[in-house]
Parts: structure tokens; sequence; C-alpha cells
């Protein structure tokens, strides 16, 4: 991909997906890349977050390599950020007001501690810091479970045929349903022949820090290289090819860590008047979360 080169007429998604981060949409981005009518990059490209300063043409390469596919696909749970959403939804809709708009949601208490979880790994927060304290001094980890107010901005501006909501739970109980839906409102046809295998979030912390800092910068220091080089096909290669083999090496460095009772009740507490907007919103019964 070569930044600066303008592009003729460019093709740009069909459909945006929207988020939301740790309710299965590493597992809907692998899913979705088997699709034969899907294409779609391997990841998000948070056009519409973190980089609407590089421009049209900018966007429109990511998605160069997918001009044959039936439905272009933008995958990118940055849209529904609390520092992003609103603004995200203006310009989605200004630019792509046409386009389907689709989001995975998962109980947001459960979500908040994955988040915490992946945060640990990542080493985006310190190891020593417990869940209940970490919320405190990153509320983020509660904000982006904020459904209700997360979505409304796109709700606003696109009508009820264009937005489909997926819940985790859904997934759980019956995974190709789950999938049915979705393909049923991108318009492509439905395909179960397809690795659904999904690794199971029992709630794991790391033992070893330095070990998951390693395996990020290694990480970090190859896609840079390979994207200095203008070899970033090739990266999405290897991350497509290798992503198991990296992901087993981060769980040799994790164990169990569940959140507490008390815990879990005092954020049901906290996240029950945005469920029951929700409720509304969406138009579903969502007291399974409560």
């Amino acid at each position: 991909m070569v930044k600066g080169v303008p592009v003729t007429s460019p093709r740009l998604p069909d459909a945006i997906g929207i988020g939301c981060r740790r309710c299965a949409t590493s597992w809907l981005h692998g899913v979705l890349d088997q699709h034969p009518q899907i294409g779609k990059p391997p990841n998000g490209v948070h056009f519409f977050s973190k980089y609407r300063t590089e421009g049209l043409d900018w966007y429109a390469e990511h998605f160069q390599n997918y001009l044959g596919h039936k439905v272009i696909l933008d995958f990118s749970v940055s849209y529904t950020y609390p520092n992003y959403y609103s603004d995200v939804a203006k310009k989605v809709h200004n630019m792509l007001p046409n386009a389907k708009i689709f989001v995975a949601l998962r109980n947001p208490t459960d979500r908040a501690f994955s988040d915490y979880l992946r945060s640990i790994r990542r080493l985006e927060i310190p190891k020593k810091i417990s869940f209940e304290q970490a919320i405190i001094d990153y509320p983020l980890l509660l904000e982006r479970g904020m459904y209700s107010k997360l979505l409304e901005p796109f709700w606003d501006r696109f009508p009820k045929e264009r937005r489909l909501v997926l819940i985790y739970d859904d997934l759980i109980s019956d995974p190709k349903n789950y999938l049915v839906k979705l393909w049923d409102f991108l318009g492509v046809k439905t395909c179960l022949e397809l690795d659904l295998r999904r690794k199971e979030d029992k709630g794991r912390s790391i033992i070893s820090a330095n070990f998951n800092r390693f395996l990020l910068k290694t990480k970090e220091f190859t896609e840079a290289t390979l994207s200095r080089l203008g070899r970033e096909k090739f990266w999405d290669f290897l991350q497509q090819k290798y992503l198991p083999f990296y992901q087993k090496l981060l769980a040799l460095n994790e164990r169990p860590n569940m959140i507490k009772p008390s815990t879990r009740n005092n954020l049901l507490q906290y996240y029950s008047q945005d469920i029951r907007k929700l409720e509304q919103l969406i138009q579903r019964d969502l007291k399974f979360w409560i």
C-alpha cells in the first residue's frame, strides 16, 4: 500500500462493524475473513476514529484487494470507543449514508473484566493493580460498556433495516444461528462450512510481564520493519498464518483470574440503568445480563 497514491472511483465499504471490544470481535474477524463473498482487511482500519486525517485515498487503498467481493467491510472496534463514538457516527453517515451498521455486544460487566485482563496481558495496565482499583484508575474500562450511550448516535442516523446487534450470549448458545443472522443482514449466502473454533474467554492474567513484553515488542518491531519496507501485505499474511501460534505463546504465560462476586454485583447495579435504556434502543429483553 503506497501512501498518497490516488484511487480512481474508489469502492468504499458496504457495511461497517463498529464494535465492541472484548465481545468476541476477534473471533468474528476471523470468521468474516473466511466468507468467500466478503472482503475486509484482517484487522480494523480505524479510519473514522484514529486516522481520519489520512484522507479518502488512504482509506480506499485498504479495500483495493477486495473489489471483486460482493460485500466490503470495515470492522473497527474503536468506532464505539467513548472518545470517538459521537464524531465517528457523524463521519460514517456523511461519507457512507447507505452503509449497514452492525455491532457485537456482551454483558458489560464481563466485558469490563475481560478488557482489564487483556490490558494487563498487553502491558497497558500494571500487573499489580487489581480490577477493583483499575476501574477507578482507568475509567474507560467501564465506559466502553455503556452501550446505549455509545450506540445512540448511530441509531439516530441509520434506519432500523440497516442496523444489526449481535449478542455474545447468542454466540455461546448457537454460533451457527448467530452467523446466519449476520449473513442475512449483509446479504451474502449462508456459509457455515467455516472454522468456527473460538478461544474461550475464561478470565486469565499474566504470570510474567517480561515474557509478554518480549513477545509484544517483537511483534511491533516486525510490523514496523515490514511497513517501512512496503511489505504490509506480507505482514497481513504472517498475522493470519501465525496468529494461533502467537496466541498459544501468550497463553503459556497466563493463569486463571476470576471477578469477585461482590464486584460483579456492584457493577451489575452500575450498568442496570444503561442496560434498560439499551433494551429500548435495540428492542430486546436483556434481563439475563442483570
